[in-house]
C-alpha cells in the first residue's frame, strides 16, 4: 500500500482519507503504536477480550506477529507491503488479520479476527458485534493494500529490468565496439602478413623456403577463420545476422569447396569423392553462408579422418510441399560418442578435451553452421559411431531457379579486361606496398594517396578508371571522402568514378554504411590478388555499362 500523510494530518489509504477518530469509530480492533514501538491506543474491541492491560505496554511484548515473521521493531512493520497477522497472548489469545497504516508519528495496525481452525479453550468468546461489521471492509482494504502492493513491486522489477536491459545493451554496445577494434587492429596486420607470403610465393625460392611459406599461409588462413567465426558468433549473439538471398550456381559452389579440400586430403592420402544429384544448377539462396556450412563440414571430416574417404553429396529432397537440399557430408573418421554428440553443437564445444588437444579447434563451426541452417529455415543432423566415421547432413530450403539466358555476345574491345589507371587511397606504407605489387603484376596503372584528402585533389587532376580506397584513414577518411567526391560528381556532372573500398573492419554494419555513401564494392581485409583484380574488372565493367 502507498502510505501518504495529507498536510492536514488525515490517513490517506487507497480509496479512503480518514482521520484518526474516523479510523478507530470504523475499526474497533485497531492499534496504535508509537515510534518505539509503544501501544498509545487500542480498540475497544481489543481493550475487552485482551484479558490484560495492553496500553502503554511494547506491541511485540503483548502479541506474536506470524506475518511478516521477521518483523522485530516498528520500522519492520512500517517497511512491510503486505497484510499482517498476529496473535494476541495471554488469555485472550486469537489470531488477527489485518494492514499496516503508517502515518509518519504514529502506526495504526487495523485488525480483523481470524477463528482458528482448533478450538482453543483459553481464547475468549466473540460477539459478532466486536468484528463482523467491519470485517467487509477490512476485506476491501487488504485487497486495495495488496493491489498497491504488487503493484508496487511490479513497477520496481519493471525499473530493476530496465536498468538491467540498458546495462546489458551496453555492455553488447562495448563487445561490439571492441570486437570491430580488434578485427581491424588484426586484419591489418594480416593483409601484410598475408600479402607478402604471396609476394613471396611468385619469386624463385627454394623448395625448403616455399614448404615454410606454405606454412605462414596457413597460419595465416587459420587466424583469419577463427576471427571471422568469433565476429559471426558475435552477430548471432547480437540478433544481427542477415541472409541476403540470391540466385547462385550451386554446382560450381560445391565443385570450389570440394577443389578447396581436396589438396589437404590428398596429403592425408585420403580419397575424396564429390556426387551432385541435382535438378538443377541456379538455386535460390544465401551462397556466402551455404558454402559456410559445406565448408565447415567437408573441413570437419577432413580434420578428423586419418584413414579412408570423404564423401560430399548433395540432393534435391521434398517433403510434402516443402523442397529442400541436402549437402552429405560422410567419412571414416575417429567417430564421435552418443553423449558427446549431445553437445556437439554447442558453442566451444569439441567432443572431448583430448579432441581439442590432438586436433586443435574452437568448437565455433559447428555451432555456427547450425545457427545458419536454421536461419534458413533447414536444421543439422548428424549420425555418428566411434571408430567408423560420421555422416552430416545439412537440410536447407533452396529454390531451384531458372536458368538466365545466355547474355549476348560481347564485342572483344568490350571485354571487362585489360589494363586499368587506378587511384589506390591508404594511409599504411605496407598495404600500399602490397597493393602496388598486385596491380603491376596484373599490368595495372596507378597512382598514390594516403589520405581521403590527397585522393580528392588527385581525382581532381585526373581521370580513373577506379578507385581502391580504404576507410580508416587520418586527415579524412574514406566515408566522407567518397561523399565529397560524389557531391562534386553531381555538382559538375563528371563521369561516375566507381570506387571500392577496403577495410580491415569485417562487421556488417561498417559495409553497408560505405555503400550508403556511395561506394560500389566493399572487401574486407586481408584481401588476395586474385580477389582484387576480379573485382576490380566486374566493378569497372558494371561501371561502363551503366554509361552506355
Amino acid at each position: 500500500m502507498d502510505d501518504i500523510t495529507p498536510a492536514d494530518g488525515r490517513a490517506a489509504m487507497p480509496g479512503l482519507s480518514l482521520a484518526g477518530d474516523e479510523v478507530a469509530a470504523l475499526f474497533p480492533a485497531y492499534l496504535r503504536l508509537g515510534s518505539c514501538g509503544l501501544i498509545r491506543d487500542a480498540g475497544p474491541s481489543l481493550l475487552r477480550h485482551a484479558g490484560a492491560p495492553i496500553l502503554g505496554r511494547n506491541l511485540f511484548d503483548c502479541v506474536t506477529i506470524e506475518r511478516p515473521s521477521d518483523a522485530a521493531c516498528v520500522a519492520d512493520l512500517r517497511a512491510h507491503r503486505r497484510g499482517v497477522i498476529v496473535r494476541l497472548r495471554g488469555p485472550g489469545a486469537m489470531r488477527l488479520r489485518g494492514v499496516v497504516l503508517d502515518r509518519g508519528d504514529a502506526v495504526w495496525l487495523l485488525l480483523g479476527h481470524i477463528p482458528d481452525l482448533e478450538a482453543d479453550e483459553s481464547a475468549q468468546p466473540l460477539r459478532i458485534v466486536d468484528f463482523s461489521p467491519t470485517d467487509g471492509t477490512l476485506d476491501m482494504m487488504l485487497a486495495a493494500e495488496m493491489r498497491s502492493g504488487l503493484l508496487s513491486e511490479t513497477r520496481a522489477l519493471a525499473a530493476e529490468l530496465k536498468e538491467q536491459r540498458n546495462e546489458a545493451d551496453a555492455a553488447n554496445r562495448a563487445k561490439s565496439a571492441f570486437l570491430t577494434t580488434m578485427s581491424h587492429e588484426i586484419r591489418t596486420p594480416m593483409n601484410a602478413v598475408l600479402g607478402v607470403a604471396g609476394i613471396l610465393a611468385d619469386t624463385d625460392i627454394t623448395p625448403e623456403q616455399r614448404e615454410w611459406l606454405d606454412v605462414m599461409v596457413a597460419s595465416g588462413h587459420a587466424l583469419m577463420e577463427l576471427l571471422n567465426n568469433i565476429l559471426d558468433l558475435s552477430k548471432i549473439e547480437a540478433g544481427a545476422m542477415e541472409l541476403r538471398p540470391e540466385p547462385f550456381d550451386l554446382r560450381a559452389l560445391a565443385r570450389s569447396v570440394h577443389a578447396l579440400f581436396a589438396p589437404v586430403a590428398a596429403a592425408k592420402d585420403l580419397q575424396a569423392d564429390l556426387t551432385l544429384d541435382l535438378q538443377g544448377t541456379v538455386y535460390v539462396g544465401d551462397p556466402v553462408r551455404v558454402r559456410q556450412i559445406l565448408s565447415n563440414l567437408v573441413g570437419n571430416a577432413v580434420k578428423f579422418t586419418e584413414a579412408g574417404r570423404i564423401g560430399i553429396t548433395l540432393r534435391d529432397r521434398q517433403d510434402g510441399g516443402a523442397r529442400f537440399v541436402e549437402m552429405i557430408v560422410s567419412d571414416t573418421g575417429i567417430g564421435i560418442s552418443a553423449e558427446a554428440i549431445s553437445r556437439l553443437f554447442t558453442v566451444f564445444s569439441q567432443a572431448d578435451s583430448s579432441t581439442t588437444r590432438r586436433y586443435g579447434g574452437t568448437g565455433l563451426g559447428l555451432s555456427i553452421s547450425r545457427y545458419l541452417s536454421e536461419q534458413m529455415g533447414g536444421r543439422i543432423t548428424v549420425e555418428s559411431r566411434v571408430g567408423r566415421g560420421s555422416t552430416f547432413t545439412a537440410r536447407i530450403p533452396l529454390e531451384c531457379a531458372p536458368v538466365p539466358a545466355a547474355p549476348a555476345p560481347v564485342p572483344a574491345g568490350d571485354l571487362p579486361c585489360g589494363p586499368r589507371h587506378v587511384l589506390i587511397v591508404e594511409d599504411n606504407a605496407t598495404n600500399r606496398m602490397i597493393l602496388s605489387h598486385y596491380l603491376r603484376r596484373i599490368g595495372h596503372s596507378f597512382d598514390i594517396a594516403t589520405n581521403g584528402q590527397q585522393a580528392l585533389a588527385a581525382w581532381e587532376e585526373k581521370d580513373y578508371d577506379i578507385i581502391v580506397m580504404d576507410i580508416e584513414m587520418p586527415v579524412l577518411d574514406g566515408l566522407e571522402a567518397t561523399r565529397e567526391l560524389r557531391r562534386r560528381e553531381n555538382a559538375t556532372a563528371r563521369r561516375y568514378t566507381p570506387i571500392i573500398a577496403l577495410s580491415a573492419d569485417a562487421m556488417i554494419q561498417k559495409r553497408e554504411l560505405a555503400l550508403s555513401v556511395g561506394m560500389d564494392d566493399y572487401l574486407a581485409k586481408p584481401v588476395g590478388l586474385q580477389e582484387i583484380e576480379e573485382r576490380i574488372q566486374v566493378i569497372c565493367a558494371r561501371a561502363e555499362a551503366a554509361r552506355r
